[in-house]
């Protein structure tokens, strides 16, 4: 059953230490593999621990069937010799989120073609949750590509809207090289 687990909720280089129903959740109790574990989420290198949580976090992730299901793990306070304490790298999860990796990708899929409403109907989260995973999500494919917004920016559209009532504008830049909004 926990190989079925791995594969449907991409947990690799995860140990799955066992699961469990909880009302109409689905608790899957894991851990990092020991050799990521306890591992700082600035540089990444291997730190002592610090600390270990006493109550267990959950992280959401797919739904299976009708069922939520969430990822449950201790994490461990480390130290860093360069960053201090911290909480360590969470490898199934991006940092200060309560949501799996494919949970978060899967939501900001879903935004490219329908509305935030009906995303979190879907997904089954609060709509501003949505513009925040979508957030992660775009900051983390940033990092990973090395570029910023200003990247290649020679030809741009310039757009400005009102909003409320009264003189609130709203002005949006796109690049017209690469349909990205600046």
């Amino acid at each position: 059953m926990t190989s079925i687990l791995k594969l449907a909720f991409q947990l690799t280089k995860i140990i799955i230490v066992g699961f469990y129903l909880e009302d109409d959740k689905l608790i899957i109790k894991v851990r990092p593999h020991a050799k990521r574990q306890a591992r700082c989420p600035e540089c990444g290198k291997p730190c002592r621990v610090y600390d270990i949580a006493k109550n267990p976090k959950r992280w959401r992730t797919l739904d299976l069937g009708g069922l939520k299901v969430y990822l449950e793990y201790k994490p461990r306070r480390i130290k860093c010799k360069s960053h201090k304490v911290l909480v360590e790298e969470i490898p199934w999860a991006r940092r200060n989120s309560c949501f799996s990796k494919i949970f978060e990708d899967w939501v900001a899929c879903l935004t490219l073609n329908c509305s935030i409403s009906a995303v979190a109907r879907y997904a089954r989260v609060e709509w501003h949750t949505v513009g925040n995973i979508c957030k992660r999500v775009y900051d983390n494919l940033l990092a990973a590509n090395k570029i910023t917004l200003y990247d290649d920016l020679k030809r741009i559209g310039i757009d400005e809207t009102s909003y409320k009532k009264g003189h609130k504008y709203i002005t949006v830049i796109i690049n017209h090289d690469t349909s990205r909004l600046v």
